[in-house]
Parts: C-alpha cells; sequence; structure tokens
C-alpha cells in the first residue's frame, strides 16, 4: 500500500530508513535537523539490515 506523507509525518516517526542500490538499507536519523526517534537506527532498521546482510552473504 502507497500513501502520501507530508512532512509531519516524518517528523513523528519512530524510525525511518531508505533502500537503494548503493544505499542498500540505511537508517535515517534526522529530518530538517530534527531526530526521528531517539536519533539511532531502530530495532525494525536495524533487524532488516541485518537479514539483508544475511540474504546477500554466500553461504
Amino acid at each position: 500500500m502507497e500513501k502520501r506523507l507530508i512532512r509531519h509525518d516524518l517528523y513523528i516517526a519512530d524510525e525511518c530508513f531508505a533502500t537503494g542500490t548503493a544505499a542498500e538499507v540505511i537508517a535515517i536519523v534526522d529530518i530538517d535537523c530534527r531526530p526521528v526517534g531517539n536519533g539511532k537506527p531502530g530495532p525494525i532498521t536495524t533487524q532488516l539490515l541485518n537479514d539483508f546482510i544475511a540474504y546477500r552473504t554466500p553461504r
């Protein structure tokens, strides 16, 4: 499901991340110099990054 967000939605988010080919998964810890959540990567972002690393790592 897609939804348009306004700036306020980002300001009140518990955590935020971006994905891309080069960035893979990267935490967004501040927006407009305002911390997102506690200003550190959140548990969902951390788990998603760890899962991604495990998936792309040859076994």
